[in-house]
């Protein structure tokens, strides 16, 4: 079996970094793969240690030697459209379309990217989503009897810590040594990933910090809020972090606050480390969790999500337990790209009957 991945970038970002844990272990099973990517890293760019090639957006390339073309997220769904054969084409995607663009871009923006993915993922042939919540929610937008949809589940290695930057360890201990309880979170620093949401929850408990591993274009007006609620003693943006995993062992509590999301990588690697998680309550969720496993609350509800944080703080062990418990049970790599297998081998035999 060969197969060919098609992503925008090799930028570590959450789809990215799916893909690469299951390229790792698809490896495992003597698959034959190679990545095509059309832009270089802003930042910091994964080793997926697989061939990669950069190739043009404007131009076809040749993928007559691969049995499945798998793309990732919008420039390769519409690469796809104009220049893959259908009967190879399979896409992933990793986010609530419509809700994501417009939270990310401009009204006009918006309108063009919406139009333009939503044309080319209709076209379509096999579309892998995370649960079984955006299955009917792509089958609503898409409205395309034709589209087969396969939910699998995300899947992560459980990793090993490793340290952290001396200036950044530094700011962490001030907490620690302070008594502060610390809760973390980790994701680009955009209004949908909702963590100003946070601030509420320092300002209600004087004996709480919080770190934000990444950065974005929403950066300064999140250190323009903190700074207005004189926060700047308990709230710690060091930025992007190659490794942000390894920041995990100094947080008591893993808060995923977004207001829309495909599923939370960040989340999982939280999960792997036994961390108590308060999340929000996306319908995408409630395939894998309850809110004995996790605890919810309404995104752009303050109260909520005091009560999340407060139900935590008084059933610690019991939400460390479930959190790895989930973890372990649900979302292990090997299920995840067994999946994937099965998928792709019952694709390649139905378009070959």
């Amino acid at each position: 079996m060969k197969i060919a991945y098609i992503l925008p970038s090799l930028e570590n970002r959450g789809p990215i970094i799916f893909t690469q844990y299951l390229i790792d272990e698809l490896k495992n099973n003597n698959i034959e793969i190679e990545v095509f990517y059309f832009n270089e890293a802003k930042t910091n760019s994964l080793n997926l240690n697989v061939k990669c090639r950069k190739i043009s957006k404007f131009k076809k390339h040749d993928f007559t030697k691969f049995d499945i073309v798998h793309t990732t997220m919008a420039l390769p769904d519409l690469y796809a459209l104009f220049f893959i054969n259908k009967n190879k084409w399979i896409c992933s995607m990793h986010n609530e379309l419509i809700k994501d663009v417009k939270m990310s871009h401009s009204k006009i923006k918006s309108f063009l990217i919406i139009k333009l993915w939503l044309s080319a993922i209709k076209k379509c042939r096999e579309i892998i989503v995370s649960s079984n919540q955006m299955k009917f929610d792509y089958e609503q937008l898409l409205k395309n009897k034709k589209i087969n949809y396969s939910v699998i589940p995300y899947g992560i290695y459980e990793k090993k810590y490793s340290e952290i930057l001396p200036d950044d360890f530094n700011k962490i201990d001030f907490f620690k040594s302070h008594s502060y309880k610390i809760i973390g979170s980790v994701g680009l620093l955009i209004p949908r990933k909702g963590f100003s949401q946070l601030f509420s929850l320092l300002e209600k408990d004087e004996k709480l910090a919080l770190v934000i591993i990444g950065d974005g274009f929403d950066r300064s007006n999140l250190e323009y809020e903190i700074k207005e609620k004189h926060l700047e003693n308990r709230v710690f943006l060091p930025g992007f972090r190659n490794n942000s995993f390894n920041y995990y062992k100094y947080f008591d509590i893993y808060a995923h606050v977004s207001y829309s999301e495909g599923f939370g990588l960040a989340m999982l690697e939280a999960m792997s480390k036994k961390l108590p998680i308060i999340c929000s309550n996306l319908a995408i969720y409630h395939d894998y969790f309850t809110d004995d496993d996790v605890s919810f609350f309404e995104p752009g509800n303050e109260k909520s999500l005091f009560l999340a944080y407060k139900k935590i703080i008084n059933n610690f062990e019991k939400y460390k337990f479930s959190s790895y418990k989930l973890f372990s049970t649900m979302f292990n790599v090997k299920t995840m790209a067994r999946n994937h297998i099965e998928l792709y081998s019952d694709f390649i035999k139905s378009q070959n009957s």
